[in-house]
């Protein structure tokens, strides 16, 4: 794959975080938890666009979180955007920090995409969210890595109406290129 020097620093933040995350294994002083997760879903949806054409996709991951609320891990999943591109795969590593104080929980981390070589469409993202009761933001920023310049932020409401059910509520907007469109998203 050819890197544009812009593109470097991202991907040394990767391949640390990695370094990281497999280094995790063999200090046992951290005291957390792993975790690992598996599906098969008929369309990858992210951020309200396809993934996958329409299409059946298989994902899965690995997580580890320690005490302290520092966390990182992987995911992976296959992907396709037209007949005839490039891309086959999405590849995540992310790391954060996440605690709570009170009623107040904040979460800051890095995600990083990286797709097949032949794509060429690897970014990363900076991301902070903010919650209270059963109310959260999330903002994103993607450094200029990131081919569409995408940013996002979104306000969620969630709140629990009987039993074992939860009303949530999100509405956002997603900038790229210089367009941006609004969604809202109820779900149950």
């Amino acid at each position: 794959m050819k890197l544009l020097t812009s593109q470097r620093p991202v991907l040394n933040r990767a391949v640390a975080a990695a370094l990281l995350v497999s280094g995790l294994s063999a200090a046992p002083a951290m005291a957390g938890e792993w975790s690992a997760n598996a599906s098969v879903t008929n369309n990858y949806i992210w951020r309200g666009l396809t993934q996958t054409m329409n299409n059946s996709a298989v994902q899965g991951g690995i997580d580890f979180v320690s005490d302290s609320g520092f966390y990182a891990g992987t995911w992976v999943s296959n992907v396709k955007y037209e007949s005839s591109d490039a891309y086959s795969y999405e590849h995540d590593m992310y790391a954060g920090y996440a605690f709570s104080a009170g009623d107040v929980s904040m979460d800051v981390g890095y995600l990083y995409y990286n797709y097949d070589s032949a794509a060429g469409y690897d970014f990363g993202e900076v991301y902070f969210n903010v919650g209270y009761g059963g109310l959260a933001w999330d903002s994103v920023c993607s450094p200029t890595q990131n081919p569409m310049k995408v940013r996002t932020r979104t306000l969620d409401l969630a709140a629990p109406i009987m039993c074992q059910l939860t009303m949530a509520l999100r509405s956002g907007t997603v900038s790229a290129s210089g367009c941006t469109s609004a969604t809202m998203m109820a779900t149950s």
